[in-house]
């Protein structure tokens, strides 16, 4: 509650730049809305040994334009399709399991992205200190030897990246990112999910 109360402060605050560029240069968010997509892979990091990919999109909005092709922050909306694979699928004899369990979910987020001036003329680094949203399974889950997971978490992420500008209109992106997702109960009801990831994409 505490942080949609602070991206509203945040908006209501830069409303006369974005007012301002708008009377001055036509539809402010016509010029400023971008979209991405965007592919990673994630591996968990406790012994539960949990691997997943995402596939998404994201709209995004540009504000605070230091340059007529770059911003200093964008503020977007995403949905990323998820499948875990987990080490507990169908087992030989001995009980060891030799096909991986796939999991399919999505998670439905914002994120803002704060950019840090310029490394070069068409490379910049960029943070992304806040990235919270809703992630479903199909399965309660994740599922380990002495708890289950839900259908419903609450997901969280923080990433750090590299953005290269190809030309005016289209920028391809890295990034290594933090991922978590879990319910926020006791652990018997809330084995969480959480891995390391790297991601790539385009915004266009």
């Amino acid at each position: 509650m505490k942080k949609g109360f602070l991206v509203i402060v945040l908006l209501i605050i830069l409303f006369p730049t974005l007012n301002a560029q708008e009377n001055n240069e036509g539809n402010y968010f016509q010029k400023n809305i971008r979209q991405r997509v965007v592919l990673g892979l994630f591996n968990s990091y406790y012994n539960d040994n949990i691997g997943f990919m995402c596939v998404g999109y994201e709209a995004v909005l540009n504000l605070i334009n230091i340059t007529p092709d770059f911003n200093l922050i964008d503020f977007g909306f995403g949905l990323n399709v998820l499948t875990a694979f987990d080490n507990r699928g169908d087992a030989d004899w001995q009980g060891r399991p030799f096909t991986p369990r796939i999991t399919p979910g999505f998670d439905l987020y914002y994120t803002l992205k704060i950019y840090i001036p310029l490394l070069k003329d068409n490379i910049r680094i960029f943070i992304e200190p806040l990235i919270l949203g809703l992630v479903v399974f199909t399965r309660p889950y994740p599922e380990t030897d002495d708890a289950t997971g839900t259908y419903v978490n609450q997901g969280t992420q923080f990433g750090l990246g590299v953005e290269y500008r190809i030309n005016p209109k289209l920028k391809g992106f890295m990034k290594l990112q933090w991922f978590h997702a879990s319910n926020h109960k006791e652990y018997k009801n809330n084995p969480a999910l959480e891995g390391i990831g790297i991601l790539t994409g385009l915004q266009f």
